[in-house]
C-alpha cells in the first residue's frame, strides 16, 4: 500500500493512540464505548475505572491513553501545515497552511460525524443534528492552477517530494511510504523526529478506530441486528437501509425528523442492536490494539513529540 501525502487542505482523520493521557486536556476523557450504545454484559465499561474496556473480566485498555482530543489532532495538523507553508514560501511559492480555528471545526465535525456511525439510542450521544461537509480552502488549489505546467511539476516536486526516493516502513504486513523530501516530509520531520516515527503514527491516526468499526459492520451478529432494525423501521413506515440514511434523510426533512428519529430509538432498543453493537464494536477495537500493541509505545513518544513541538509553535 503506497500512501500519498499530497494535500491542499490537511487530514482530519480520527485518531486513535497509545499513552496520550499526558497530551489531553484535563477534564476531558472519551471512552472506547460507542457512543450512544448500551453497555453490554460481555465486554462491558467500568465507570469506576474511567471508562476502561474489560474482555472476559480483565482490564487490557484505558480509552484515555487511546483517543487523542478533536483540538489536539487539529493542532498538529494545523502546525504540520503551518510548517509546511513556511517551506513552500522558502521555495518562491505561496501556500495558504490552514487556520487553527479552521483545523479544530473540522476535526470535532469529524469527531460527530464518526458517532453517526453508531446506533441511535436517544441519548445526546448520537444525535439527530446535521453534521455538515468539511469546509475546504481552495486558495492553494487556485494558486496551483495559476502556474505554467513546469512550475505546476515543480510545486508539486517542492511539497510532496520525490516517489523515486522513499522512507518505507511495514506495519503487520502492510508496507508504507513517503518520499525523504519536499516541504511535507520536512514538516513532518521536525515534529515527530523522523519519518518512520511520522508514517507509523499517521497509520493510527487515520486507522484503528475505523477498522474497528468496519469489521464490526461485518459482524453476522450485527448484520443481523440491523436487518431487524431495517423491518422495524419497515414496520413504521421508513425505508432506510442505515442508520446514515436515517438520519440523512431526518436532515432533509425537518418536519418529520422528530418523528424518524423516535422511530430509530425504539426500533434500536426493540432489537438489542445498541447492547449488540456496543459488545462487537469493544471487540474489535481490543483486537485491533492487541495486534499492534508493539507499536503503540513509539506511537505514544513520537506523538507526545509532536504535540511539544505543536505547542511550542502555537
Amino acid at each position: 500500500m503506497k500512501l500519498s501525502f499530497v494535500r491542499v487542505f490537511p487530514l482530519c482523520a480520527m485518531i486513535l493512540l497509545a499513552g496520550c493521557r499526558s497530551s489531553t486536556s484535563s477534564g476531558s476523557s472519551a471512552g472506547t464505548q460507542p457512543p450512544g450504545t448500551e453497555t453490554s454484559a460481555s465486554n462491558s465499561t467500568d465507570e469506576s475505572s474511567n471508562g476502561t474496556v474489560v474482555s472476559d473480566g480483565a482490564a487490557v485498555v484505558d480509552p484515555e491513553t487511546l483517543i487523542l482530543l478533536p483540538d489536539d489532532r487539529a493542532l498538529l495538523t494545523a502546525v504540520e501545515d503551518a510548517l509546511t507553508a513556511k517551506c513552500m514560501q522558502a521555495a518562491g511559492f505561496e501556500y495558504s497552511a490552514v487556520a487553527l480555528s479552521t483545523a479544530e471545526a473540522s476535526a470535532r465535525g469529524s469527531e460527530e460525524a464518526f458517532k453517526q456511525n453508531f446506533p441511535f439510542t436517544g441519548d445526546s450521544s448520537v444525535s439527530y443534528a446535521s453534521v455538515g461537509p468539511e469546509a475546504v480552502d481552495s486558495t492553494n488549489v487556485d494558486y496551483l492552477s495559476s502556474l505554467s505546467p513546469a512550475e505546476q511539476e515543480r510545486y508539486n516536486l517542492v511539497l510532496a517530494g520525490d516517489w523515486d526516493d522513499t522512507v518505507e516502513v511495514d506495519l503487520n504486513g502492510s508496507p508504507m511510504a513517503t518520499p525523504r523530501s519536499g516541504c511535507i516530509s520536512e514538516a513532518r520531520v521536525a515534529m515527530y523526529g523522523s519519518l518512520e516515527d511520522a508514517l507509523i503514527s499517521q497509520f493510527f491516526v487515520g486507522n484503528l478506530r475505523n477498522l474497528a468499526l468496519g469489521n464490526t459492520m461485518a459482524d453476522p451478529t450485527v448484520a443481523a441486528a440491523i436487518e431487524s432494525w431495517v423491518a422495524c423501521m419497515g414496520s413504521a413506515g421508513f425505508s432506510f437501509q442505515s442508520f446514515a440514511e436515517a438520519r440523512s434523510y431526518a436532515y432533509s426533512n425537518s418536519n418529520v425528523a422528530g418523528v424518524v428519529a423516535q422511530a430509530d430509538a425504539d426500533c434500536v432498543a426493540q432489537g438489542s442492536l445498541g447492547s449488540t453493537f456496543s459488545s462487537v464494536y469493544n471487540e474489535q477495537l481490543v483486537s485491533q490494539i492487541e495486534a499492534y500493541q508493539g507499536y503503540l509505545e513509539d506511537v505514544a513518544a513520537s506523538t507526545a513529540a509532536a504535540l511539544a513541538v505543536a505547542r511550542g509553535y502555537a
